[in-house]
């Protein structure tokens, strides 16, 4: 009966716990996205006007080396891309890791079509 118990609480624990987490994650969330872009994005980032979206792009590497895009799944963003655009960039590569609209710091503006033509659109109005 004692480790029924034990085990009951341990789930209640664990239970308590993961909505905790899922409280903090939505609470981020909701904080960033009432927050103004200029404001939360990186230092490491800069945002490019294009005709339908206000893009959010980070580089690194030496502006001459070979040029690698970095793109995102979906509900990700740039950052998730820190690592490899360290590692690209210390072997000569120009890395470019960009925001796919809506997600990350990158806003569409007239647009609501995010299909794969119109978000490859967008890439090569800039990058």
């Amino acid at each position: 009966m004692q480790v029924i118990v034990k085990v009951i609480k341990g789930i209640g624990a664990l239970l308590v716990l993961l909505l905790l987490v899922v409280v903090c994650f939505r609470l981020a969330a909701a904080f960033r996205e009432d927050s103004v872009p200029d404001e939360i994005a990186p230092p490491s980032g800069v945002f490019v006007e294009i005709s339908d979206a206000r893009l959010f792009v980070q580089e690194q590497g030496p502006s001459d080396g070979q040029a690698v895009l970095l793109v995102h799944g979906t509900g990700a963003w740039s950052g998730l891309w820190g690592e490899t655009t360290s590692e690209l960039a210390q072997n000569g590569y120009r890395t470019i890791a960009v925001d796919l609209p809506p997600f990350g710091f990158s806003e569409l503006r007239e647009s609501d079509d995010f299909s794969r033509s119109s978000q490859a659109r967008r890439f090569s109005e800039r990058v």
